[in-house]
């Protein structure tokens, strides 16, 4: 229930302060409209049962940031390589594609996952269900350290919060008549 109200509360927050940011108008009748539209707004999305632990991760706000540093390194790490290999004066290319399985069931954590690998120079997520991601890579020593699940396990430490307060389950409960 705590975590209901918490969700609602960063919701309205977050929209309000998008308003206030929007309208570069701060007079109290401004501000009374905004809170009035954004009070309206949290109500229309928690009645429409689309709000849930995945769909606004609150558990980011703490977590990303180390993630992001991590794959702005790993970024930097393939980049590099990928120049080397591009500037060799015979490049001997090893490209392939591969299958990946994948231990993420949410699919925030399957987005995270693929986007990450498409972000990082060399790999390319091509395809993505549930339990693998098709993957090209420029070396097929790309794909085995994808395999070992580096990336993978980190998505998993970020979005296990989530999965494990009911990522897929809505936050206000369908009331039967």
């Amino acid at each position: 229930m705590l975590w209901k109200l918490l969700h609602t509360a960063a919701l309205f927050l977050l929209l309000f302060a998008v308003w206030c940011l929007l309208s570069g108008v701060f007079t109290p009748l401004f501000f009374s409209l905004g809170a009035i539209c954004c009070l309206f707004a949290t109500f229309i999305v928690l009645r429409m049962e689309v709000f849930d632990n995945e769909s606004h991760p609150f558990q980011l706000i703490y977590l990303g940031p180390m993630y992001w540093m991590w794959l702005a390194k790993e970024m930097v790490v393939s980049g590099l390589r990928v120049t080397r290999i591009i500037w060799r004066l015979e490049p001997n290319l090893t490209p392939g594609f591969a299958w990946i399985r994948t231990e993420l069931k949410s699919d925030l954590g399957l987005t995270i996952f693929a986007n990450s690998l498409t972000l990082t120079p060399g790999t390319v997520c091509v395809d993505l269900k549930k339990g693998r991601a098709y993957i090209h890579a420029l070396e097929e020593s790309s794909l085995k350290s994808i395999e070992m699940g580096e990336i993978e396990r980190r998505v998993e430490r970020i979005t296990s919060f989530a999965t494990k307060r009911g990522a897929n389950k809505p936050l206000v409960e369908k009331k039967n008549p």
